[in-house]
């Protein structure tokens, strides 16, 4: 993806296998990473829309009623459909790589990453991005009923 045209890649998938290696094995033996603390959260969309819900992430109002419409579309991948700095051609369908879900996917990076150095700030303890996006993911699901009035964005790609 581009974004203000420079390169934004997003790795969910591979910091998803570290992530569950890691989480497997506690973090000892094949599952030691020395490096954890650098993984970010998993770029999803399940995330933020836990984040939305705590306060950590807000969305545009023009945004806001992009993402109401979409949760009853289907998404195609963006050589589906041209992919402009705007709204979508379609109504409700959010291509890979449009400015909005760069936006949402790397402001949800950044609050995780500001949660994550508040955390330490407040209690002394280093936490991983990791665990808080496991903690945001099981959230979301355990409190489904809850936030079923913040939409998800959805997009359907190979690179997630």
């Amino acid at each position: 993806h581009r974004f203000d045209g420079r390169p934004v890649c997003l790795y969910k998938r591979a910091q998803i296998l570290v992530a569950d290696i890691w989480a497997c094995f506690e973090g000892r033996g094949l599952g030691r990473f020395d490096d954890i603390d650098k993984v970010t959260m998993f770029a999803d969309y399940r995330v933020p829309q836990a984040l939305y819900h705590f306060g950590a992430l807000r969305y545009s109002s023009r945004l806001l009623e992009f993402l109401r419409h979409s949760e009853a579309a289907v998404v195609v991948a963006a050589d589906e459909q041209e992919v402009a700095d705007d709204v979508p051609v379609v109504p409700g369908l959010l291509p890979s790589g449009h400015r909005w879900e760069v936006e949402i996917r790397g402001n949800s990076i950044w609050a995780v990453e500001c949660i994550r150095q508040h955390i330490l700030k407040t209690t002394g303890v280093l936490v991983s991005a990791i665990l808080i996006d496991f903690y945001m993911w099981d959230y979301s699901k355990l409190h489904a009923d809850a936030m079923k009035n913040i939409p998800i964005h959805l997009t359907r790609s190979i690179f997630y």
